[in-house]
Order: C-alpha cells, then sequence, then structure tokens
C-alpha cells in the first residue's frame, strides 16, 4: 500500500483482498503487521508505552482468525487488555477514538 490517498476503486480493490485473505484465515503478511502496528503507533502518539512487540505478535497470532470462534476470541480479548489496558487509559481512548469517528467516515465515503 502506498502512503498516498488511493483512490475509491484501489480502496474497493484492496479491500476484497483483505477479505478474501480472512475468508481463508490466512495470517497477516509482514508488511501487514508493520503497517497495521504503524498505524496504531500514529494513533497513540510518540510517548506511547505500548508494547508494541506484544501487540505485533498477537495480531500475528489472531487477526486473521474469524472473530466467531468466541473461545478464541475472548481468549484473545484478554490479552489485547494486558496490552492496551481499556477504557480510561489515555492511549486507547485515542486509538478507539479514530477507529470509532473515521471508521464511520471511511465506510461512507467508500460505499455510500
Amino acid at each position: 500500500m502506498s502512503s498516498t490517498v488511493d483512490s475509491p476503486d484501489a480502496i474497493r480493490a484492496r479491500t476484497e483482498e483483505m477479505k478474501t485473505s480472512a475468508s481463508q484465515q490466512m495470517s497477516f503478511t509482514d508488511a501487514e503487521l508493520e503497517t497495521a502496528i504503524a498505524s496504531l503507533k500514529a494513533l497513540a502518539g510518540e510517548n506511547s508505552s505500548l508494547d508494541w512487540a506484544a501487540l505485533r505478535q498477537l495480531m500475528s497470532q489472531v487477526a486473521h482468525v474469524s472473530h466467531k470462534d468466541w473461545q478464541k476470541t475472548e481468549t484473545a480479548a484478554q490479552e489485547l487488555e494486558m496490552i492496551m489496558k481499556g477504557p480510561g487509559d489515555i492511549q486507547f481512548e485515542q486509538i478507539m477514538e479514530r477507529v470509532l469517528i473515521d471508521g464511520v467516515s471511511l465506510y461512507i465515503y467508500i460505499y455510500i
């Protein structure tokens, strides 16, 4: 993926690739993991104290697994909570604010 803003068609194509990978439960590539971690680091801020290596490891193990496997989802959520804390933690709130607010905006931009 480029560091510039992609066209809506490019975003749709990448989304389809990601859906296919997810449906086949393919592990994230190193490049996908690095991109995801870099994005989260940017959201968390320069003074972030998150354990990025632990987060990357967790993502490599479960990011591609269906959330419908409830036991695995619960276990992953518990591990994620140990890394990212939760509501009340400033870094968690910075990341989730972006996900919740801009996630809706991106969806509207792409699909509506």
